[in-house]
């Protein structure tokens, strides 16, 4: 089907008919993915570099949104602006950010760049631009490794681990990375907070504070969503703690051309764990879905994760130690559920 501009959308989903803001996709070979699932897709592909499960995904959604009469309803709207954050929660937390930030610098200018560009363009209701847009930030990351350094160090602060004061000025990491400190981070946007999210970014890592203030200083888009504050923030923490531990890994240029779209199919969902605690299917314990297959399979990341040392710890290290962490929070959580509740909830009861 043709797009405003006359050219052929090369694949193109459908929203089912009804709620835009808890969606259902219909991909182009015909499978079915509600929003919770897509969302927990775009983590795991970009977590395993099939950035051509995530092209599939980037052509399929906007052209599915390029189809609907415009004005969009707001549901849809909303949706397309959950769907952009995401992205740049991905791009950020599954580490793709670290590496670019180590390796040639103009990648990262032009990968934030394209990020700021997607909102405008979505705006605008330009997704075919959205869909190129997306793929030169694809394009930039192609021959880059994830590793989600931010997520592992957080739960060496939190669990205590007893290499977690060999980590580079550890006193300040320990208090950054901080539950407490990461909760606030992700709950509050007053100026406070703010304002130590930009000192943060600023200190640590300056080429990440265009997601949310622009030369003059004006916020973006960017900044009200929660879930990316927290983990730009656990970036810039962590940055220079990467680097020291960085092994050599041949930093390439980025790709000529944008990552060639692959369709997925339901056995693809089972082999990266995409139904997880995350889901509807998780939530509701179908079998092979749900916590105990997002520790199994979810959170890991496919191929070479040893190139990398943090506080003496492999990345393999600190992989099995983020699930064990994970692990013991999820039957904490479990038997306060058994138990009638929170602490907290026990006590407002009381």
């Amino acid at each position: 089907m043709a797009t405003d501009t006359g050219r052929e959308w090369v694949n193109r989903g459908a929203f089912e008919p009804g709620n835009y803001y808890r969606y259902t996709l219909t991909m182009p070979n015909g499978e079915k993915y509600p929003r919770d699932e897509i969302i927990s897709w775009m983590h795991k592909a970009f977590r395993n570099r099939r950035l051509d499960f995530v092209m599939y995904l980037i052509e399929s959604f906007f052209g599915a949104v390029d189809a609907v009469a415009k004005p969009l309803p707001t549901s849809l709207v909303g949706s397309v602006s959950n769907f952009i954050n995401r992205f740049a929660i991905c791009f950020v937390e599954e580490g793709y950010a670290l590496e670019l930030a180590s390796g040639p610098v103009n990648l990262l200018r032009r990968a934030v760049a394209k990020l700021l560009k997607l909102r405008e363009a979505a705006s605008e209701g330009d997704f075919e631009r959205c869909v190129s847009l997306c793929g030169n930030v694809l394009r930039y990351i192609t021959h880059f490794r994830p590793a989600r350094f931010g997520s592992y160090v957080a739960a060496m602060v939190r669990s205590e681990h007893p290499l977690r004061s060999q980590l580079q000025n550890a006193g300040a990491v320990c208090k950054l990375m901080s539950a407490e400190n990461l909760a606030i981070i992700h709950d509050t946007s007053t100026k406070p907070v703010l304002q130590q999210l930009r000192l943060c970014l600023r200190s640590r890592a300056p080429l990440l504070l265009p997601i949310f203030y622009d030369d003059e200083g004006k916020a973006t888009e960017f900044v009200n969503c929660n879930e990316l504050r927290k983990v730009v923030f656990m970036t810039a923490v962590c940055q220079d703690e990467y680097r020291v531990g960085l092994r050599a890994s041949g930093y390439a240029t980025a790709a000529d051309t944008f990552p060639v779209a692959v369709p997925f199919v339901d056995e693809d969902t089972v082999r990266y764990g995409v139904r997880d605690m995350h889901t509807r299917a998780g939530r509701t314990g179908r079998a092979g879905c749900g916590v105990d297959e997002w520790l199994r399979q979810g959170i890991k990341v496919a191929g070479d994760g040893a190139h990398c040392r943090i506080a003496g710890v492999a990345y393999t290290e600190m992989e099995d130690h983020y699930r064990e962490v994970k692990r013991r929070e999820d039957a904490t959580k479990k038997r306060a559920r058994e138990e009638g509740g929170s602490p907290s909830a026990k006590r407002l009861r009381a």
